[in-house]
């Protein structure tokens, strides 16, 4: 199945490389970026020295001609964002306009559950997340959260888990393969 970013049809099999920028990003190297071949840019907004809704919505432009995928990173999964969940969801709102997708971690309930329909509604696409730098879940568990980030919206699930076992590398494998989800994203 096939998922739009902008002008960016992703599919099965075709690869495409997503960098992430900040507003400290300058002209010349999103120009570079281009020019390498850079599919997607994601916004981590949640790295932004300023991180006011002027900044955000000017950065987002400044990107134009990349399909854009805009992350608040909660620092519960990782990322560096601490202002509060009822801003970081003003923040995705103000954003939404001026990106082509957003992703929203699976832990982060409310502002999934308020956002989801306002993304479809813009038709707009919906990565949702889950971040796991201590282990990987078990077969079992990834599972259920595909299942869960479907159920929530999600055009594409992305799994993020630490390898720390061996049996690891074959559950992220297995996530892949069982198709629990139509669109997935696995990291370790």
């Amino acid at each position: 199945m096939s998922v739009r970013f902008g002008t960016l049809a992703l599919e099965a099999g075709k690869p495409a490389v997503a960098v992430s920028f900040t507003d400290a990003d300058s002209a010349e190297d999103i120009a570079a970026a281009k020019a390498a071949g850079v599919a997607i840019a994601e916004l981590r907004i949640d790295l932004f020295a300023d991180s006011s809704v002027a900044n955000v919505v000017e950065t987002a432009r400044r990107l134009a001609g990349l399909p854009r995928l805009a992350t608040i990173r909660m620092s519960e999964e990782g990322g560096a964002w601490t202002g509060g969940e009822a801003r970081r969801q003003a923040l995705f709102e103000a954003v939404l306009p001026h990106v082509d997708a957003i992703d929203i971690e699976l832990r982060a309930t409310g502002t999934l559950a308020a956002l989801a329909p306002k993304v479809s509604a813009a038709d707009k696409a919906l990565v949702v997340s889950h971040h796991d730098f201590a282990a990987t879940p078990s077969p079992a568990e990834l599972a259920d959260i595909a299942r869960r980030a479907v159920a929530a919206g999600a055009d594409i699930v992305k799994v993020a888990a630490t390898l720390v076992a061996e049996d690891d590398l074959a559950a992220l494998a297995g996530l892949l393969t069982s198709r629990a989800a139509p669109n997935l994203v696995v990291i370790g």
